[in-house]
This record gives structure tokens, C-alpha cells and sequence, in this order.
């Protein structure tokens, strides 16, 4: 997938430093875009942070000219009988300073508050990836250069009260990301802040290493849903960055205490946000915190890359990677009733989507609990054309859970969700096909209303009774 591509499927916008994008479909009909982080010609995609430059931290910047730097043990060291080092490896680490000299990375566009040499040195040994090398340049953009996207959701997420909003005539302004590993791209509103650009730039600094060491390789293809479906990149997306939120949580605690904690700032924007700011929030703090429970060292992370997380209930509920596997089930589109399911129209969204949406209405604790025993979920989309030769579009998204409690727990917090919605809301319904298995109808009226769904925790069959 082009960096082009994702870019204009990432539809979220959130102020501050390292905050998300995590992109849903582009379209009505895709099976979402690819979850791969390279195509198969080995055209990067992009990792976003945004920004909010009307709203710069309040934090004071810092001089430009770093501390002396001095030499750091291994991470593989422990301390010796005499309270020194004892290295295990054969040589320490250099230090971070002796690393930044040694590099040759080229800034165009204007200057950084600090010296990205040294940010980057600190990160890769913070991570033990001494040896890896930095990217060739740090392009600095003005602020219109970093605006992408639509000015609109997909139907479906819309439907659900996900949207851009008014006042924005673009999705998207990035504060940084990185299409290769030859680059990071920053924002220029972001360097009025000393302390907030070092921030931003250990968080892309992390991105850079986990393509030099093949961290994005390793994840694919690990998921247990569906490639390219939301889930999937939902749980990529809290890897990739979870891993660099946490990491650049430990940058900011070592070298660069005038920042914030990077989660403070997100947690502030989730509990303040439109729902799209809470959803793209989701990854990066459910996965920092999954990580910060995995590792006890920044320089371990690289075993979530090896042995990742399958599913969003493993990472929300730290149980071991693979021993969640998804239950069977399948949505039927039931023949004969002038409603026609498109096969490729289908997606599944996993725990973590499922927690964001109620959150939206009814406390986190509560969201949690509804969202919990998700085992997995389906979305279709049916269409019908009227004899007028207009269109008419439903969705039925059917979410099993592992027992009827749970999906109880669920149909009660949907409940007060959808009593919250705006009065001019579309219609959102909540049909029990099964004991432990719920479906959602959305979209035209006339579906909504007829439609019913029915048979068994495994398999749903949807059908429509009539269509005039």
C-alpha cells in the first residue's frame, strides 16, 4: 500500500505530539486496505502522529544543546560483587553520545529545537539496537504540507457517530511519521515545543528502528481475524505504536523530563474527545499498556514483535499470544427477500472497537465489562434497488460473545449508547439471534426496521421482510 493511500484512509484527527491515526476501509466495499506495512514492491507505508498546532503545550522549551552524555552499560549487564558492571556481552554499548557523532543525518526545511542525532542514539540504546542506523534525513513541512484525508468517514462509520469534524475541511494533520526508514517527516508547528518535539521525535525514532530490524515483517500475517480487516490493524496499530508510546514513555522519564508523560496527554484527549479521538487513542494506550505488562525493560520489546498478541482480547486482557483462538461465525444473507449481501463488503472489528464505541455513551469500567467475552464478530452489507433505480444500503455487524452473560452485559451498555445519540441519529438496532450472539442492524430505515436475524451462536442468518 502506498504511503498515499493510507494516508487518505486515515481518517482521525487528535491534537498533540504522538497521538494516532489508525485508518478505517477507504471504501464501502473493500475488505479494508492491506494490513501489510510494505506492499510486495517494497513501497513503505506510513506511521502518523498528529497535531494540533493551534493548541501548543504549555511546556517551556528546553535549550537546544544536549547534556553531556555519559557511557552507558549494557542491558546486558548486571552489577558485580563490587557494585560495578559486570558486562556479559563482549563489549558494552557506546555510549549515546559516542553513537550521535558517528551518525550522518542531513535536516532540510528548516531547523529542530534539538539535536536529532543524539535523540536517536538515545533511543536505540534504550532499545539495546545500538548497531542500527538512523534514518539519512529529518524533512521538516509546514503545516499545510501535513494535512490529509477525506472530509468524511466511511457510511458505516458514520453510522455509528464516528465523523470528521465540521470545523475541519481535512481529516488529518500530522505532527510526524515515517514512510521509510530513510526519513522522518515533522511538522514545523510542532517545534515551538523543545520539549515536545525531543518527545515526538523518540516516538518516530522507534518507528525507524522497527523497520531496520523487521519488526513489521515479523507481525505479518500473526493476526487471528481477518487480514486487512479493522481488527487486525486495530491490534497492529497497538503493537507498532503501543511499543513506541511505551518506549518513548521511557525516553521522556531518562532524558526528557520537561515533556509530558506521552499516555497523559492521550488519556486527556480520549476523555475529552469526539469519538473519532477516542478511537484513534485506543491502540496507542491499550498497547503501551499491554507492553509496559509484557516487558520489564525497553530493551525487551523486541519479544512483542516475535511473539505478538492474535487477537485485541489477548492485548486487553494480557493472556498469552495465541490462546484466544476466534469462535466460528459465519453471517448468512438469507435468499429470495430483494436484499443482496456483497461477499467483499465484510469486516470484523475485534474487543478493542467494541470497548472504544460504548465508551463513547457509558463509563470505561462498564465499557470494558460489556466488551468483555468477545469471541468474534462479523459485518455485512446488504443492498437492495427500488424500481426508481436508487440504492438502498444496510448493514448487519453480529457479534458472538462466549456466553449469553456476557452478550446480556453488552445489549444492556448498547442500550444506553443508543439512547445517547443525537436525536436526529440513523436507526441502530439490537436483534438477539442466539444466546451469546448479538447483531447490530444499521443503514436505511426500511432495513433496520424488517430485517431479523436468526440461528445459532455459530451462524446468523439475515433476512429482510420486504423492501418496498
Amino acid at each position: 500500500m502506498s504511503i498515499r493511500a493510507l494516508l487518505l484512509a486515515a481518517l482521525l484527527v487528535i491534537g498533540g505530539c504522538a497521538a494516532p491515526a489508525v485508518p478505517p476501509a477507504t471504501t464501502e466495499g473493500d475488505p479494508a486496505v492491506s494490513d501489510r506495512h510494505t506492499t510486495s514492491g517494497g513501497s513503505p507505508d506510513a506511521t502518523i502522529s498528529t497535531v494540533s498546532p493551534s493548541t501548543p503545550s504549555a511546556q517551556s522549551p528546553q535549550s537546544a544543546q544536549p547534556p553531556a552524555e555519559s557511557p552507558q552499560p549494557s542491558p546486558q549487564s548486571s552489577p558485580g560483587a563490587d557494585g560495578t558492571a559486570a558486562n556479559t556481552s563482549e563489549t558494552a554499548s557506546p555510549s549515546p553520545r559516542a553513537l550521535a557523532d558517528g551518525y550522518d543525518v542531513r535536516v532540510s526545511g528548516g531547523s529542530l529545537p534539538v539535536e536529532y542525532p543524539l535523540v536517536f542514539a538515545r533511543v536505540a540504546v534504550t532499545v539495546d539496537r545500538p548497531t542500527v542506523e538512523p534514518p539519512s534525513v529529518v524533512r521538516i513541512e509546514p503545516n499545510e504540507s501535513m494535512e490529509f484525508g477525506g472530509s468524511a468517514y466511511p457510511k458505516f462509520y458514520r453510522l455509528l457517530g464516528f465523523r470528521v469534524g465540521a470545523e475541519r475541511g481535512r481529516a488529518l494533520t500530522a505532527a510526524a511519521y515515517v514512510a521509510s526508514p530513510e526519513a522522518v517527516v515533522v511538522n514545523e508547528a510542532v517545534l515551538a515545543d523543545a520539549a515536545g518535539a525531543e518527545s515526538t521525535l523518540a516516538h518516530e525514532s522507534v518507528h525507524v528502528v522497527q523497520f531496520r530490524t523487521g519488526a513489521f515483517e515479523n507481525l505479518e500475517g500473526t493476526a487471528a481475524t481477518p487480514t486487512g480487516s479493522t481488527a487486525s490493524r486495530l491490534l497492529r496499530a497497538a503493537i507498532v505504536e503501543g511499543s513506541a508510546t511505551y518506549v518513548q514513555g521511557e525516553y521522556v522519564r531518562r532524558y526528557a523530563p520537561e515533556a509530558p508523560t506521552p499516555t497523559e496527554p492521550l488519556r486527556a484527549r480520549a476523555a475529552n474527545g469526539s469519538p473519532a479521538t477516542r478511537l484513534g487513542t485506543a491502540p496507542y494506550l491499550a498497547g503501551a499498556r499491554y507492553v509496559d505488562a509484557r516487558v520489564s525493560d525497553p530493551g525487551e520489546v523486541r519479544v512483542v514483535y516475535a511473539d505478538p498478541p492474535r487477537t485485541a482480547e489477548e492485548l486487553l486482557h494480557d493472556r498469552p499470544p495465541g490462546s484466544e483462538p476466534l469462535a466460528a461465525l459465519a453471517v448468512r444473507d438469507a435468499p429470495g427477500d430483494g436484499w443482496t449481501s456483497d461477499g467483499r463488503a465484510r469486516d470484523t472489528y475485534g474487543e478493542l472497537f467494541v470497548r472504544t464505541l460504548l465508551e463513547t455513551s457509558v463509563d470505561e469500567p462498564t465499557a470494558a465489562d460489556a466488551a468483555h467475552g468477545w469471541d468474534n464478530d462479523v459485518r455485512r452489507r446488504f443492498v437492495a434497488h427500488a424500481d426508481d433505480g436508487s440504492t438502498h444500503t444496510g448493514y448487519a455487524w453480529a457479534i458472538r460473545f462466549e456466553d449469553a452473560s456476557n452478550a446480556t452485559a453488552f445489549a444492556a451498555a448498547f442500550e444506553t449508547w443508543r439512547a445517547d445519540r443525537p436525536a436526529n441519529a440513523s436507526t441502530v438496532r439490537l436483534v438477539r439471534a442466539a444466546p451469546g450472539t448479538v447483531v447490530l442492524l444499521l443503514g436505511d430505515e426500511r432495513f433496520v426496521r424488517r430485517a431479523t436475524a436468526s440461528g445459532t451462536d455459530g451462524a446468523v442468518t439475515v433476512r429482510v421482510n420486504g423492501t418496498e
